[in-house]
């Protein structure tokens, strides 16, 4: 079926009067006709995605509106074909498989590529510094492919238990890291401590900041010790994440944390590819370490929303000028 710019012009804007009457009406809105359902639905499924971003954008519909609509009336799996799935939209790709995605496809894929946790703690991850942090992880996984890539060295932990029971995670993972030419250092917590002193003597360069991701099966004790551990050495500069921070059992340690005047930021919301409400907490004894690299949002980094293009740091740079030039308000 071929759809033309005529016809989706058309249909949008039957949907915008749609939108106008439910904004002025003092009452729930009633239901789009279902004519108006089935255009939809047909753009949704046939129509060219640009085209149609291009037609909604001449009525000055934002291309979020219509990348939601189109997920909604069917078109999600083509979205994703495309890369056209943004922040907003990604984590609901893998609610379209039988299975939550395999280790290959959360480590090779630009879009997916992250720690699991919830999306506004990636969010808040990116904003660190984290080409300058060496990075402790108690639990294995995408997130271990990220800091490797992203960070100056990585020491991560696995117990090879999950749910309770045994299993090969440390297999896959390593077959994956030699399959994407990943040198990757995974430890038995069995046999090499993991007490923080004597992970944080392990690193090449043991000045650089730390960030300790924790997860995995044994969280409320690893979270523990190291939340004693920056209390009491509250100069070094160290970064934990801890997720699924809602959990009672991590209840002392934040008291603790608390009452030792630590900065710490709960981070709510779904986790890729969870329907599920859960946090994701920074902390740290060094509020600075928490700060965003770049004082203004405009320098995040997008590298998990395709349609929204990165500036570089030097047109980011001369942008900022220009914008300071124009309101001298803001020169000092």
């Amino acid at each position: 079926m071929k759809i033309t710019s005529d016809q989706i012009r058309t249909v949008l804007l039957e949907w915008l009067a749609y939108v106008q009457e439910c904004n002025s009406s003092p009452v729930s809105p009633r239901p789009p006709c279902p004519e108006l359902s089935i255009a939809l639905t047909e753009i949704a499924l046939y129509a060219e995605i640009n085209l149609t971003l291009t037609v909604a954008s001449a009525l000055g519909i934002p291309s979020s509106s219509v990348l939601g609509w189109i997920a909604l009336h069917g078109g999600l799996p083509r979205l994703n074909h495309n890369l056209y799935l943004t922040r907003t939209l990604s984590y609901l790709d893998s609610l379209l498989r039988l299975t939550h995605p395999n280790l290959g496809y959360l480590t090779r894929n630009t879009i997916s590529l992250a720690p699991w946790i919830t999306l506004p703690a990636r969010e808040a991850l990116l904003d660190l510094r984290l080409n300058e942090f060496n990075v402790v992880e108690y639990g294995s996984g995408a997130s271990t492919f990220f800091f490797n890539k992203n960070c100056l060295q990585v020491i991560t932990f696995e117990d090879d238990i999950a749910n309770g029971t045994p299993c090969n995670w440390s297999s896959i993972m390593n077959k994956e890291a030699r399959l994407q030419g990943l040198n990757i250092n995974l430890c038995d917590p069995t046999s090499i401590s993991t007490d923080p002193v004597a992970v944080s003597s392990q690193f090449n360069d043991i000045n650089a900041p730390l960030i300790v991701l924790v997860d995995g099966c044994d969280r409320p004790r690893h979270f523990n010790e190291w939340s004693k551990h920056i209390v009491k050495n509250p100069s070094i500069p160290i970064v934990l994440i801890v997720d699924n921070s809602e959990n009672w059992k991590f209840l002392a340690s934040f008291m603790l944390l608390q009452k030792h005047k630590a900065s710490i930021h709960h981070h709510y919301g779904p986790a890729y590819g969870v329907l599920g409400y859960h946090c994701t907490s920074f902390i740290s004894m060094d509020s600075a370490q928490l700060m965003p690299k770049h004082a203004s949002p405009a320098y995040h980094d997008r590298r998990w929303s395709p349609l929204s293009l990165q500036l570089s740091e030097e047109e980011t740079l001369v942008r900022e000028q220009q914008v300071m030039t124009l309101d001298t308000g803001y020169l000092p």
